[in-house]
């Protein structure tokens, strides 16, 4: 969500930002490509609430500070996979919850954008496991607890 990956020409609606040339307030800012920011600005960078929506259909609508997810925050993917939980900088930090198309998944901690700490991560048959994970791999003391019948 970066606002520095973008192109700086940039269509902005935001009666600050016409007058001088700093957006402050509540405003639009949209890209040539569809991309689109709708939200509050303070010294020219968005913060606060807001939603910035990707031309493919993944969004988000959270907490803003310095042009970048810092907060609670949900980011939903058009495959329909989501992420609900605290972000820093652009990434998933802290405690959060993310789920799959299929239905999986993981309630647990964050560091830096991967799963990290104490986490459980559960299939769409009821399976699951329960551990620490490190950088997105299970580490540790991990239990696994499976369901469904067996003959």
């Amino acid at each position: 969500m970066n606002f520095q990956n973008y192109s700086t020409e940039a269509k902005i609606l935001n009666k600050a930002y016409h007058e001088k040339k700093v957006k402050e307030g509540f405003g639009i800012q949209e890209w040539k490509d569809g991309t689109k920011f709708i939200g509050v600005f303070t010294d020219d960078k968005a913060k606060g609430y807001g939603k910035f929506s990707h031309l493919e259909g993944d969004n988000y609508s959270g907490e803003f500070l310095k042009d970048r997810a810092n907060g609670y925050g949900i980011y939903t993917h058009s495959n329909g996979g989501q992420y609900q939980g605290q972000w820093v900088d652009d990434c998933q930090e802290g405690i959060g919850v993310e789920k799959w198309a299929d239905n999986s998944f993981y309630r647990g901690e964050y560091k830096k954008g991967k799963k990290h700490g104490y986490g459980t991560y559960i299939w769409s048959d009821g399976s699951r496991y329960e551990g620490e994970w490190r950088e997105n791999c299970l580490s540790g003391y991990v239990n696994f607890i499976e369901t469904g019948l067996f003959i």
